[in-house]
C-alpha cells in the first residue's frame, strides 16, 4: 500500500554573499559536434568520459571522449525523451518518454528493451543507482515505479496521481527523492516503494528539479520562480540560497560530495557554487539559454549542461594549456639508412584536439625533414619519418612541433617544448653516406696467382668483389686494405672491381682494378726480354738475350749486370745433382705449412743457399715449414737469377732452382 506521510522539521532561510562572476573550476566550451538540438536531459559517467544526451522529438545520443563528440545511438527510436540516466560505469541505462514505454539498456546503448510488465504513460524522469541494479521512475499525474534487479513495480490509485516531474536518489539507491510540479517533496529511504514521506520542512513549490549526493544527505531543489534550496542532513533542515537569487530556476545537478552544485534557469544562464551552496558564480559564456539538464562526473570536475535548441556546452576542470610531455619510437636504437620508416611517437599532458596537421620537424643534417599527424580527443599521436638521402644524424632529435593544439577546455598549447626529447629515450642514428674507396695500387705483370692489392675506404663494411676475382678478406678497415686475390689463372685481369658496403646497408660505388696481367713471365726483367722471338728460356732465365756468355757457376759470385746483358760474363759454380721442386703446389710462400717446403729446403741447402748452418732448415734437419729463414734463401736466389725479389716460389723460381 502506498502512503505519505509528512515530516515536521523546521524551515531556515538564510541568505548569504553576493554572486561571484568568476568560477575557478574552468571555462563552458561548446561541444566539437556542433550539434545544436532540443535537448531534454543529459547524464554523465563516473569518470566524465561517456556522456549520454536525449532529444525531445529526436533520439539518444552518445559521447565518449568527454563530451567532445556525439553520435546518435540508432538502436534507440526517436521519440519524445524527457530523461535518462545510467550506472556510473555507463553501460546500464534507463530512458523515458512522454507518453510512451520505459528503455533500458545493458551494453552501453547497444540494444535496447522494455522492462517486463511496464507501461506507456507520461513519464518525466529517472533515476538509477550506480550499479544499475534499482531505478525509479515518476510519471506525470499518474505514478511512481520501481525497477529492482529485474522486478518491475508500479504504484497505482488515487494517492499516486500527483503532479511529479523529477526524482533522484543516493549511490545506492536507499535514499530517494520525488518533486511535484507544484507541490512537495518526498522521500523514500527503505529501498522499497510502500512509504514515502512528504519532507514538510521545505514546504510547497513550483519545483522543477531535484538532485542528491551520493550518500542522500545532501540535497538540492530548485523552485520555479523562486530560489534554489539545500539541505545537507537529509532534508531536515533547509537552506534558501537568496544569494542565487529568484528565478526561473528549471534543473539543478550536486555533485556526489554535496560541496558543488550546478544550476540553470529556463531562458538565463548557468550558476555554480564550490561551497555547498554558500557562495555562487553566474558561468560565463552560458547566458540566454533554455537549460534542460546538467549532469558532472563523480568530481565534478568534468560537467555537461544541456540548452533546448542549442549546442550542449561541457566544462573541464583544466584551465592550464596542454604541454607535450614526452618524444619517443618504437624502433630499437641503432643505424638506420636511406627508405628506412621511424616512427615518432608525441604524447601530451592530457587529451588534445588538432586544427588541422601538427608538423615534427627533425634535425636531419642540411635537410630537416618532417612529418605530420592530426590528433582528435587523444593524449598521444604518432606519424612516419622516411629515412631520405642526404639524410644524417648521430642521435636523432626533434627540433621543433608546431600546429593549433587545444586540450578539451579549449586551451591552446603555448609551449611546444617537448620534456623529454627523442634523443634522452632513443640513440637512433641516420646515416645515409656511403664509403668511398681511393688509392688502388697497380699490380701490372705478375706470375703470382695470389697478387696482393692496396685500397683505401672512409669507413668499416662489408667487402664485395667483381669481375673475376675474389678474395678471403670481406672485411674492411677505415684506412688502408691489404687484400690477396685468390688462385688467379693466368691471363688478363680488366674488370675487377672491389666494393664496400657499410653496416646499415650504404653501398660504395665500386672502384674498378686498374687492368693486370697474371702470366708465366711476367717477373722477367725487362732486359731479359730483349731476343728477337720473345720467347724465355726456361732452362736458364739468365742466359736468355742476344749476346750472353754465362758459365755456370757459383751464382754468388756474378758481377753481371742485369740490365745489360749484351757483354756479360757470369761464372757460376755448379753445386751438383740437386733434386727437383715439384710444382704442386704451383706457388710457395711464406707461413706456408706443405711437403713440398721441405723439398724447396733441400734444394735451397744442395744449392748453396744455406737455411740455418743448425738446427730446423739446415741440412738434414729441413721442415715442411715456409719460415723467415727459407724466405730468405728463396730472395738470395732471386737476387741472383734476375728475379722479382718477392720470396715467392713461382714458375720463374722454381725453374731456376730446378737449374742443374
Amino acid at each position: 500500500m502506498y502512503t505519505i506521510k509528512k515530516l515536521a522539521t523546521p524551515f531556515l532561510l538564510i541568505a548569504l554573499f553576493l554572486i561571484s562572476p568568476l568560477y575557478s573550476m574552468g571555462a563552458w566550451v561548446e561541444s566539437d559536434s556542433g550539434l545544436s538540438a532540443n535537448w531534454s536531459a543529459v547524464y554523465s559517467s563516473g569518470d566524465g568520459d561517456i556522456v549520454y544526451a536525449t532529444v525531445d522529438g529526436g533520439g539518444i545520443h552518445k559521447s565518449e571522449d568527454y563530451g567532445d563528440s556525439f553520435e546518435q545511438l540508432l538502436s534507440a527510436e526517436n521519440g519524445n525523451w524527457r530523461s535518462i540516466d545510467a550506472s556510473s560505469d555507463g553501460q546500464t541505462i534507463f530512458a523515458v518518454q512522454y507518453g510512451q514505454e520505459v528503455w533500458f539498456s545493458t551494453d552501453g546503448g547497444g540494444g535496447w528493451d522494455t522492462p517486463r510488465d511496464s507501461i506507456n504513460a507520461n513519464w518525466m524522469d529517472v533515476a538509477v543507482s550506480a550499479d544499475g541494479t534499482l531505478a525509479y521512475f515518476v510519471a506525470d499525474n499518474e505514478y511512481i515505479a520501481q525497477y529492482n534487479s529485474g522486478t518491475w513495480t508500479l504504484l497505482s490509485g488515487e494517492t499516486t496521481q500527483e503532479n511529479w516531474i523529477a526524482v533522484a536518489m543516493s549511490e545506492t539507491g536507499q535514499y530517494a527523492y520525488a518533486v511535484e510540479t507544484d507541490g512537495a517533496l518526498y522521500k523514500n529511504d527503505d529501498f522499497s516503494l510502500d512509504v514515502w514521506e512528504e519532507v514538510t520542512s521545505l514546504g510547497l513549490g513550483q519545483w522543477r528539479d531535484v538532485s542528491v549526493s551520493s550518500d542522500g544527505m545532501s540535497i538540492a531543489v530548485v523552485d520555479y520562480g523562486g530560489y534554489i534550496h539545500t539541505s545537507s542532513d537529509g532534508g531536515s533542515n533547509w537552506t534558501a540560497r537568496t544569494s542565487a537569487g529568484s528565478r526561473n530556476w528549471k534543473t539543478v545537478e550536486i555533485s556526489p560530495s554535496g560541496s558543488v552544485i550546478i544550476a540553470g534557469e529556463e531562458l538565463g544562464s548557468l550558476y555554480l557554487s564550490e561551497d555547498s551552496g554558500a557562495t555562487w558564480s553566474v558561468q560565463s559564456g552560458t547566458s540566454g539559454k533554455q537549460w534542460k539538464g546538467i549532469a558532472c562526473n563523480h568530481a565534478c570536475d568534468a560537467a555537461y549542461a544541456a540548452p533546448y535548441g542549442d549546442i550542449i556546452l561541457r566544462l573541464v576542470d583544466d584551465t592550464e594549456p596542454p604541454t607535450i610531455t614526452n618524444i619517443s619510437s618504437d624502433k630499437a636504437n641503432g643505424v638506420y639508412k636511406a627508405g628506412d620508416v621511424i616512427d615518432i611517437d608525441i604524447t601530451f599532458s592530457e587529451s588534445v584536439t588538432s586544427t588541422g596537421n601538427i608538423t615534427i620537424t627533425l634535425e636531419t643534417g642540411d635537410t630537416d625533414r618532417t612529418c605530420t599527424l592530426s590528433i582528435t580527443s587523444s593524449d598521444s599521436g604518432s606519424c612516419n619519418y622516411t629515412v631520405q638521402s642526404g639524410d644524417v644524424s648521430s642521435d636523432l632529435n626533434v627540433q621543433s612541433v608546431s600546429g593549433v593544439i587545444k586540450d578539451l577546455s579549449d586551451n591552446t598549447m603555448i609551449s611546444f617544448t617537448p620534456a623529454t626529447n627523442l634523443s634522452t629515450n632513443k640513440n637512433i642514428v641516420i646515416d645515409t653516406t656511403a664509403p668511398m674507396l681511393s688509392g688502388g695500387i697497380s699490380i701490372g705483370n705478375t706470375f703470382d696467382t695470389t697478387p696482393s692489392y692496396s685500397f683505401n675506404s672512409t669507413e668499416n663494411g662489408t667487402i664485395s668483389y667483381g669481375g673475376g676475382c675474389s678474395s678471403s678478406t670481406t672485411s674492411a678497415i677505415s684506412g688502408q686494405n691489404n687484400i690477396e686475390f685468390l688462385n688467379l689463372a693466368y691471363g688478363t685481369y680488366a674488370f675487377c672491381s672491389i666494393t664496400v658496403t657499410d653496416s646499415v646497408g650504404n653501398q660504395s660505388n665500386p672502384m674498378s682494378v686498374t687492368t693486370f696481367y697474371v702470366n708465366a713471365y711476367a717477373a722477367v726483367p725487362i732486359a731479359f726480354l730483349g731476343n728477337t722471338n720473345n720467347s724465355v728460356n726456361l732452362t736458364n732465365p739468365i742466359a736468355q738475350n742476344n749476346n750472353n756468355n754465362t758459365n755456370t757457376s757459383n751464382p754468388a759470385s756474378s758481377t753481371c749486370n742485369s740490365l745489360d746483358k749484351n757483354n756479360c760474363n757470369t761464372n757460376i759454380t755448379n753445386q751438383g745433382n740437386c733434386n727437383l721442386l715439384s710444382s704442386n703446389p704451383d706457388i710457395l710462400k711464406l707461413k706456408m705449412v706443405h711437403s713440398s717446403v721441405k723439398s724447396l729446403q733441400k734444394i735451397l741447402n744442395c744449392k748453396g743457399y744455406i737455411i740455418s748452418a743448425s738446427g730446423p732448415g739446415s741440412s738434414g734437419n729441413e721442415t715442411n715449414k715456409f719460415g723467415i729463414l727459407t724466405y730468405k734463401a728463396v730472395i738470395k736466389l732471386q737476387k741472383d737469377f734476375g728475379l722479382k725479389e718477392d720470396g715467392i716460389v713461382g714458375p720463374l723460381t722454381r725453374a731456376a732452382l730446378n737449374k742443374n
